[in-house]
Protein backbone atom coordinates (compact mmCIF):
# COMPACT_ATOMS: atom_id res chain seq x y z
CA UNK A 1 0.00 0.00 0.00
CA UNK A 2 1.15 3.57 -0.98
CA UNK A 3 -0.33 6.53 0.89
CA UNK A 4 0.90 10.05 0.27
CA UNK A 5 -0.62 12.97 2.47
CA UNK A 6 -1.36 16.62 1.05
CA UNK A 7 -1.45 19.35 3.57
CA UNK A 8 -4.35 21.13 2.65
CA UNK A 9 -4.14 23.60 5.90
CA UNK A 10 -3.46 23.59 9.84
CA UNK A 11 -6.01 20.99 10.15
CA UNK A 12 -6.52 19.28 7.55
CA UNK A 13 -4.96 16.62 5.34
CA UNK A 14 -5.80 14.65 1.78
CA UNK A 15 -4.62 10.83 1.45
CA UNK A 16 -4.09 9.32 -1.57
CA UNK A 17 -4.20 5.26 -0.94
CA UNK A 18 -2.99 3.47 -3.67
CA UNK A 19 -3.44 -0.38 -2.95
CA UNK A 20 -1.53 -3.41 -4.37
CA UNK A 21 -3.17 -5.01 -7.69
CA UNK A 22 -3.32 -8.06 -6.55
CA UNK A 23 -5.98 -7.07 -3.38
CA UNK A 24 -7.89 -5.17 -5.94
CA UNK A 25 -8.24 -7.54 -8.19
CA UNK A 26 -9.25 -10.15 -5.42
CA UNK A 27 -11.79 -7.65 -3.97
CA UNK A 28 -13.07 -7.25 -7.59
CA UNK A 29 -13.56 -11.10 -7.93
CA UNK A 30 -15.47 -11.77 -4.40
CA UNK A 31 -17.66 -8.81 -5.85
CA UNK A 32 -18.59 -10.45 -8.78
CA UNK A 33 -18.94 -14.20 -7.10
CA UNK A 34 -21.49 -12.23 -4.37
CA UNK A 35 -23.20 -10.49 -6.87
CA UNK A 36 -23.29 -13.66 -9.29
CA UNK A 37 -24.59 -15.90 -6.43
CA UNK A 38 -27.88 -12.93 -6.15
CA UNK A 39 -28.55 -12.19 -9.38
CA UNK A 40 -31.38 -12.71 -11.54
CA UNK A 41 -32.09 -12.52 -15.50
CA UNK A 42 -35.00 -13.87 -17.44
CA UNK A 43 -33.78 -16.84 -18.54
CA UNK A 44 -31.43 -17.88 -15.87
CA UNK A 45 -31.74 -19.59 -12.35
CA UNK A 46 -30.90 -17.82 -9.28
CA UNK A 47 -26.77 -17.84 -8.97
CA UNK A 48 -26.56 -18.93 -12.68
CA UNK A 49 -26.03 -15.74 -14.30
CA UNK A 50 -22.67 -16.17 -16.81
CA UNK A 51 -20.15 -13.57 -15.62
CA UNK A 52 -20.15 -11.79 -19.03
CA UNK A 53 -23.59 -11.30 -18.26
CA UNK A 54 -23.12 -10.04 -14.93
CA UNK A 55 -20.64 -7.24 -16.14
CA UNK A 56 -23.30 -6.23 -18.43
CA UNK A 57 -26.14 -6.07 -16.83
CA UNK A 58 -24.62 -5.79 -13.02
CA UNK A 59 -21.45 -3.60 -13.57
CA UNK A 60 -23.11 -0.95 -10.84
CA UNK A 61 -23.72 -3.55 -8.34
CA UNK A 62 -20.29 -4.89 -8.76
CA UNK A 63 -18.45 -1.45 -8.33
CA UNK A 64 -20.88 -0.76 -5.32
CA UNK A 65 -19.94 -3.86 -3.42
CA UNK A 66 -15.90 -3.46 -4.65
CA UNK A 67 -16.41 0.19 -2.87
CA UNK A 68 -18.42 -0.93 0.07
CA UNK A 69 -16.05 -3.87 1.05
CA UNK A 70 -12.55 -2.51 0.10
CA UNK A 71 -12.39 0.48 0.43
CA UNK A 72 -13.03 0.44 4.54
CA UNK A 73 -10.31 -1.81 5.12
CA UNK A 74 -7.94 -0.11 2.44
CA UNK A 75 -9.05 3.61 4.69
CA UNK A 76 -8.57 2.20 8.38
CA UNK A 77 -5.10 1.16 7.41
CA UNK A 78 -3.78 4.51 5.37
CA UNK A 79 -4.88 5.95 8.98
CA UNK A 80 -3.08 3.36 11.24
CA UNK A 81 0.07 3.51 8.78
CA UNK A 82 -0.04 7.38 8.60
CA UNK A 83 -1.30 7.46 12.41
CA UNK A 84 -3.81 10.20 11.37
CA UNK A 85 -6.92 10.72 13.70
CA UNK A 86 -9.63 12.06 11.91
CA UNK A 87 -12.15 14.36 14.34
CA UNK A 88 -15.34 14.07 11.67
CA UNK A 89 -16.32 11.95 9.06
CA UNK A 90 -14.67 12.21 5.16
CA UNK A 91 -15.65 12.19 1.64
CA UNK A 92 -13.91 9.36 -0.27
CA UNK A 93 -13.16 8.82 -4.10
CA UNK A 94 -12.70 5.90 -5.77
CA UNK A 95 -10.29 5.78 -8.64
CA UNK A 96 -9.12 3.53 -11.33
CA UNK A 97 -7.90 3.09 -14.71
CA UNK A 98 -10.45 0.61 -15.19
CA UNK A 99 -13.62 2.62 -14.10
CA UNK A 100 -14.44 6.05 -13.44
CA UNK A 101 -14.51 7.90 -10.23
CA UNK A 102 -17.23 6.62 -7.99
CA UNK A 103 -18.13 9.20 -4.70
CA UNK A 104 -18.97 7.31 -1.72
CA UNK A 105 -20.65 8.83 1.28
CA UNK A 106 -18.89 9.31 4.56
CA UNK A 107 -18.55 6.45 6.30
CA UNK A 108 -17.83 6.27 10.73
CA UNK A 109 -14.38 4.53 11.83
CA UNK A 110 -15.40 1.97 13.49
Amino acid sequence: MKVDIEELGACKRRLQVEEAPEVVTRAWEQAFDRVQREARLPGFRKGKVPRSMIKLHFADDVRQEVARRLIPDVYRQALAETRIEPKKPVGLVLRSSSMQSVPLMPMPIT
